[in-house]
């Protein structure tokens, strides 16, 4: 019975990684932290040169803005040259998210390898003592609530993703969340040979 509490403790305190994880990456992303402290953002996530360029390119576009209207400029340039600026905004704010992505990428890359071995090694450790077995599962909840944190930060990798990939993934999910595999099965077996004894 004791067994049973430390591991539904152990399920609970990995959920809450999961949950932290979440929460740090909305708060982290472009909907909060982007807008409150846009500053911040982008210094946390760096787009390198091409955040200089839109910087520049900001401080180009007031300059033209209020230059025309210093001089009095009407009719149709005006909003004519509002107009080229929204375009060329667009265009740079798009090559600095693709920035930021790549680079955040690399981040993200490394810390799925790790949850890899770690994997990896959780299955060289099935026979291990429980502690071991309890710390890797630890260990690999915490880096995927950091990979978590990190695609909520940064999500410009996920509108890349096809919904049909988006859907096998769920799918795959699903399936392994439905039928029981090696783990379950032993864990089974050695209650119903323990209750036999």
């Amino acid at each position: 019975m004791d067994e049973r509490r430390v591991e539904s403790t152990q399920s609970h305190a990995n959920l809450i990684l999961l949950a932290v994880g979440l929460l740090v990456g909305l708060l982290a992303g472009p909907f909060v932290l982007g807008r409150l402290s846009p500053s911040t953002y982008a210094k946390l996530f760096e787009a390198g040169e091409a955040q200089q360029k839109l910087e520049v390119f900001e401080e180009d576009a007031a300059r033209r803005l209020h230059a025309a209207k210093q001089i009095g400029v009407t009719g149709e340039y005006l909003p004519e040259l509002q107009r080229e600026i929204d375009v060329q905004r667009r265009e740079l704010t798009r090559a600095r998210d693709a920035a930021r992505a790549r680079n955040v990428q690399s981040y993200m890359t490394a810390v799925l390898l790790a949850l890899v071995a770690i994997m990896v090694v959780e299955a060289l450790q099935s026979h291990a003592g429980s502690l071991i077995a309890r710390r890797l599962t630890t260990i690999r909840y915490a880096l995927a609530a950091i990979w978590l944190a990190l695609l909520l930060a940064v999500p410009q990798p996920l509108l890349q993703v096809s919904m049909l990939f988006v859907g096998l993934l769920i799918a795959i999910a699903l399936i392994v969340g439905l039928i029981p595999l090696g783990r379950g099965i032993n864990h089974q077996g050695h209650q119903e040979h323990q209750e036999g004894a």
